[in-house]
């Protein structure tokens, strides 16, 4: 489980995150929306340690990762992928990637479910 309490951040003197608080449990579609401009990929900056927080806490899996580098929040289980079109370069390259995805999954001993591509 993801949770994340009393997070902030700022951009020079401006407040970008103010003590955003919410919990995402394993297993479910959690979901950030918002209008352009209110934080959404500052939120995910800070979640993965590419932007470090000012104040509050991160924790996956009940462990703060708050002061964690960006690697070492993807060994623990945390991944971000940032928004582009080139991340997959064709359905055959999509096909690879989720299927070493599913692969990882069934080893850790998680459950996948198979989607069309």
């Amino acid at each position: 489980m993801l949770q994340v309490n009393d997070i902030n951040q700022y951009y020079g003197g401006s407040h970008i995150l103010r003590d955003v608080s919410f919990t995402a449990p394993v297993g479910a579609c959690s979901v950030v929306l918002g209008r352009n401009g209110v934080g959404k990929t500052t939120l995910l900056k800070c979640l993965m340690g590419i932007l470090p927080i000012k104040s509050g806490e991160i924790l996956l899996n009940d462990k703060d990762i708050s002061k964690m580098s960006p690697e070492q929040r993807v060994r623990a289980g945390l991944a971000y992928v940032p928004q582009g079109r080139d991340i997959f370069f064709d359905t055959d390259g999509r096909r690879k990637h989720l299927d070493w995805y599913g692969q990882v999954f069934t080893q850790q001993g998680q459950t996948c479910t198979q989607a069309s591509v």
